[in-house]
């Protein structure tokens, strides 16, 4: 048996987070990830509330959370499929490392969704189209020369 203190190598593990205000489309949006193989699992939670600042006003939506594990491979292209599925103007989705966690789980993970995507969605711009056309020029969308930072959304 592995001893439970020792530090797991999460092997490119990763977590892909956003929230929308409709059940539906979360759940569209979760099973769409695992069907083409950009997630090996995809909860929904909610409603949660959000509380933000938007257009100068303060916001306090219900929204539904979508937490994806994939991996660092693919979540790339995960993020590109909800960015251009999602139905707010500015999406909040995020990926956060995995740190460790239980081997055999991480594992699997990883063989869930390192096979290759394409095989199983297609290419990912005959997907979701062009990453410009879809996001509009990168100058435009983050800056001249600026990294992507900030809140997404607010939520």
């Amino acid at each position: 048996m592995q001893d439970a203190s020792a530090p797991v190598d999460p092997d490119g593990v990763v977590v892909v987070t956003t929230v929308v205000d409709d059940e539906e489309v979360a759940e569209r949006l979760a099973s769409s990830a695992v069907e083409c193989g950009l997630a090996a699992c995809v909860r929904v939670e909610g409603p949660v509330r959000s509380f933000y600042r938007w257009e100068g006003a303060l916001a306090d939506d219900a929204e539904w959370r979508i937490v994806a594990k994939t991996h660092d491979s693919v979540a790339s292209d995960l993020v590109l499929r909800w960015v251009t599925e999602h139905p707010y103007d500015l999406p909040e989705v995020l990926v956060t490392r995995v740190e460790g966690g239980h081997a055999p789980y991480l594992r699997w993970v990883g063989a869930e969704v390192c096979g290759p995507v394409e095989e199983v969605c297609g290419p990912v711009e005959e997907v979701c189209g062009p990453v410009e056309e879809v996001c509009g020029p990168v100058e435009e969308v983050c800056g001249p020369d600026e990294e992507v930072s900030g809140p997404a959304d607010g939520g």
